[in-house]
């Protein structure tokens, strides 16, 4: 019964955050690119990070407590803390033989809900220390146990981080489309050359204000630039910035990756010496991409196993997925 009570309450957390009330981020998790959307930031001109305005409210750092929610967000509060409220009504005192574990998922639901993307900050900022890229990913990789979310994972982090250095990139301009909240980005930027960018495209403006945070708490704000936008939109901007890239990673509406990839070479952004790394060829599957950068002589592609980087327990019939990261070589 805890078990089930800690799932459910795990569920409403999701659905607050989802639907009419949210981005379902990662109930939907092809449409990250499903409309377009007007927004502006007012950002310092010292911030540089964030290349495309957007009005949010900023948190400098844990101390930060914000005064004004948009009345959406009460909604969502409320209904996630009265939700709380009646799932761990009978938490508490859990019947003879349940989990500990499952108590202590279900306070963590409690202390730590999740009804819009900048509620993830409050956790990173008591978890983790301020400059420590390594504690920041760590604390979303344990925020993400509890919450599904897009993020590239340890282990999938682990081998990307692994490939760059493999291949000996010396990786002076790269980018990331689909940054979601600046984990992958993250990973990328402290493997870059010295005096290297990394351009990031992310569609939510919501998403891109949070990984701005963490990008500024990592003390990378200096080396990450996030546009926000649809890539297809975003990417004649990125152009300007980038002529060549060494490295690009893929990780936003699979759909897009073939249409994106073709753009980018069009464009200059990907031509002899890219490397292109690409997450969920396998599940969900890019087929379509995966053809073309296996087939002909102007691509060298090589693809590296994982597990699905996030679980859907709550959906029936779930079962863990394989998946893995492709890494194709641009020839030509």
């Amino acid at each position: 019964m805890v078990r089930l009570a800690a799932v459910w309450l795990r569920l409403l957390a999701g659905l607050a955050a989802c639907g009419s009330l949210g981005s379902a981020a990662f109930l939907q998790p092809t449409c990250r690119h499903i409309s377009s959307m007007t927004a502006t930031l007012d950002v310092p001109s010292s911030s540089s990070f964030l290349a495309r305005p957007v009005r949010f409210r900023r948190s400098p750092g844990p101390s930060t407590k914000q005064t004004t929610v948009m009345s959406s967000a009460i909604h969502r509060r409320m209904f996630l803390s009265s939700a709380a409220s009646v799932v761990s009504s009978f938490l508490v005192s859990p019947p003879a033989g349940s989990s500990a574990a499952s108590v202590e998922s279900s306070e963590f639901y409690v202390k730590w809900p999740y009804a819009q993307p900048s509620d993830i900050l409050p956790f990173i900022f008591s978890q983790a220390s301020q400059g420590n890229v390594d504690e920041i990913l760590a604390a979303m990789d344990e925020f993400g146990r509890y919450y599904p979310m897009y993020k590239l994972g340890a282990e999938k982090g682990k081998i990307m981080e692994q490939e760059i250095r493999a291949r000996g990139l010396s990786i002076k301009s790269s980018l990331e489309v689909g940054t979601f909240f600046g984990y992958s980005a993250m990973r990328t930027a402290r493997n870059l050359a010295g005096g290297g960018h990394l351009y990031c495209i992310e569609y939510n403006p919501a998403h891109a204000d949070v990984a701005s945070q963490l990008v500024r708490y990592a003390g990378l704000q200096d080396v990450i630039t996030i546009f926000v936008g649809l890539s297809g939109e975003v990417l004649p901007k990125v152009a300007k910035h980038v002529k060549h890239a060494d490295f690009v990673f893929l990780d936003h509406n699979k759909s897009l990756y073939l249409p994106d990839l073709k753009r980018m070479q069009e464009l200059g952004i990907v031509g002899k010496g890219t490397v292109v790394a690409a997450d969920n060829v396998i599940y969900p599957g890019t087929p379509d991409f995966l053809d073309y950068v296996k087939s002909g002589p102007a691509w060298e592609t090589q693809l590296v196993e994982a597990n699905f980087e996030y679980d859907l327990m709550w959906k029936q019939g779930w079962s863990p997925k394989k998946d893995a990261i492709s890494f194709s070589t641009c020839l030509l």
